[in-house]
């Protein structure tokens, strides 16, 4: 059966009908394939099945950017006149944060105390690609501060968050710790966006009798595990968030 297959194949690397998918759950996929061809044309397959090449049949299903070969391939020379590659490689099927956690987060500081949301899971991204909050696809809602309770009048319930404001990474409001920004901005900031949230307090839960206006910075990604793929590396991670900023009218 080989050996026609060759005939009518003269020269070329056949995939084996046989392929195993493995999906994790941060996005990573990883697929298995045997390859065959004739002894005569194995030094020229090999290095087509180098680390980090492509899949060489071309089949990148289920992945959303292709499925790269790692780690190098097993090689059998069989004494029928054929070589087996025994060939594994490594993609993503997803993008963004998977498996999230989502905790609630109580911070406080002189003024007013107040929950914001801690996220973690995995991720699968390329080896080559920095991480950045914008990768991991979350709902925006989840940047917002809530449960803002005023030391002075813990009364107070809040009614709305209200975003009026971003301020981009390396930029901020010159006078940004003691209120609102006065126009340009200048470039010292940590590269992290900024944004503006005008929250409203209500004792009557309808109408609002005190507003607050925090700067609150986007979470800060940390890495708390790494496991390489070649091309592909699948991380575990958490956020952080530093401590707001808050004029009370």
């Amino acid at each position: 059966m080989s050996a026609i297959l060759f005939e009518k194949n003269a020269g070329q690397l056949v995939a084996s009908s046989e392929r195993t998918v493995a999906t994790f759950e941060s996005g990573l996929v990883r697929v298995d394939q045997k390859y065959t061809c004739a002894n005569a044309n194995a030094a020229a397959h090999r290095a087509t099945l180098a680390i980090g090449a492509d899949m060489p049949d071309g089949d990148d299903t289920p992945t959303i950017d292709g499925l790269k070969i790692f780690p190098a391939p097993q090689e059998v020379r069989r004494q029928d006149g054929f070589t087996e590659f025994q060939v594994s490689a490594y993609g993503r099927s997803a993008s963004g944060i998977q498996n999230v956690i989502v905790e609630q987060q109580r911070a406080i500081n002189d003024t007013f105390r107040y929950s914001v949301w801690k996220v973690s899971g995995t991720i699968c991204i390329p080896a080559t690609q920095s991480l950045v909050i914008e990768d991991l696809n979350l709902d925006p809602v989840l940047f917002e501060p809530f449960n803002v309770v005023i030391l002075s009048n813990p009364v107070f319930d809040t009614l709305s968050v209200t975003e009026i404001q971003v301020v981009s990474p390396r930029f901020r409001p010159p006078n940004v710790s003691v209120g609102f920004p006065s126009g340009q901005y200048e470039v010292s900031a940590p590269a992290v966006t900024r944004r503006n949230y005008r929250i409203e307090m209500t004792l009557d839960g309808e109408t609002a009798g005190l507003v607050t206006t925090m700067w609150l910075a986007d979470p800060k990604i940390v890495i708390t595990a790494t496991r390489g793929f070649g091309s592909f590396v699948e991380l575990d991670i958490t956020t952080e968030r530093e401590a707001a900023e808050a004029v009370v009218e």
